[in-house]
């Protein structure tokens, strides 16, 4: 995860015009910095940080996009869990993500790029017919995986949960 770039990215979007209000869920031992980034960045009152320990899924269905910032991934399954929840997605093109995410259901930018990151969001706040076109997408996307598929993102989670790679 890349938070750094994530709050640039709000930070280029609000410049943009977009109310954006940021969810994080998660902590570590850079908590403290991303906070004190957002503050810097003047965007301190539009970023929440809830701890691991939400209903994640709660959290996403009642976002209006998931974000997903990293420079890396395999088969990320918050992106499988968002567009199942009708929740379009913006995220950076690592791993199994362009597969995942289309132009119909959400937008892929180029990792690192938070003016990018930001643009996106951006279109995505400006257009609520957007946002609702993407949102059912979304959903009959999901709809049409196999078994297989949600299984393999399954295991990919569980492979980097053994590998201590989950943080």
């Amino acid at each position: 995860k890349n938070y750094p770039n994530l709050l640039h990215a709000v930070r280029a979007a609000r410049d943009r015009g977009a109310p954006l209000r940021l969810i994080a869920v998660g902590d570590g031992p850079d908590l403290e910095r991303h906070q004190e980034l957002a503050r810097e960045l003047g965007i301190g009152q539009a970023v929440v940080f809830h701890p691991p320990t939400v209903d994640v899924l709660e959290v996403i269905a009642g976002a209006d996009v998931l974000v997903v910032a990293s420079d890396y991934e395999g088969q990320p399954l918050v992106v499988m869990e968002a567009l199942a929840l009708g929740v379009p997605v913006v995220a950076t093109a690592v791993g199994r993500v362009p597969e995942l995410v289309n132009p119909s259901v959400g937008r892929v930018v180029p990792p690192g790029d938070p003016e990018a990151l930001g643009a996106a969001l951006a279109e995505l706040a400006a257009d609520p017919d957007l946002r609702a076109s993407l949102a059912a997408n979304a959903r009959r996307r999901a709809d049409a995986w196999t078994l297989h598929d949600v299984a393999s993102a399954h295991l990919a989670l569980y492979r980097r949960l053994a590998a201590g790679g989950v943080s």
